[in-house]
């Protein structure tokens, strides 16, 4: 998702995954929207299997951040992506391609199983950047990471890491 800074952001799911699902926006200051939150059973009830809803919010602050599902471990399983919200008024450059590159933890265990460390919040068996044990989120502070890098060809890659 990619939005200007102040722009209404419209997400519409029809839940098709087979179970209750909400979506969390992070980073999003949720003013007078906290319906769009996303946080299941504290802002938002989960959408049943089938049913659709539409989340509806200012884009801000600007930055790089990530959405996902909050409903058991459907991060885990992939459904998550990249938030984007950019201020026109700040210089970015050029750029012939400009892309995002979602990473997330690695676990050695199913996802059910990740859900559950997390749940419990007890150390557990995952690989992340801060080594082999338990060190929480690739980017921990939750900064957005720029990358600039001329490929091959003299193309200029702009690249936004996202922690998802």
């Amino acid at each position: 998702i990619r939005a200007n800074l102040g722009d209404t952001v419209r997400v519409t799911v029809t839940n098709y995954i087979g179970e209750p699902t909400t979506i969390h926006f992070h980073g999003m200051a949720q003013f007078r929207t906290p319906y769009a939150d996303g946080d299941d059973m504290v802002s938002n009830c989960p959408i049943p299997q089938g049913q659709t809803y539409t989340y509806e919010f200012i884009a801000y602050p600007a930055g790089t951040t990530f959405y996902h599902g909050h409903v058991g471990s459907q991060r885990q399983l992939g459904l998550t992506g990249a938030l984007i919200v950019e201020d026109p008024n700040e210089q970015t450059g050029t750029f012939n391609v400009d892309q995002e590159l979602l990473m997330s933890d690695w676990w050695h265990e199913s996802a059910d199983q990740a859900y559950n460390f997390w749940a419990q919040n007890t150390p557990g068996n995952c690989i992340t950047f801060g080594g082999p044990r338990f060190s929480g989120y690739l980017n921990p502070a939750n900064v957005p990471t720029f990358v600039g890098a001329v490929v091959g060809d003299g193309k200029l890659f702009a690249s936004m890491l996202v922690n998802g």
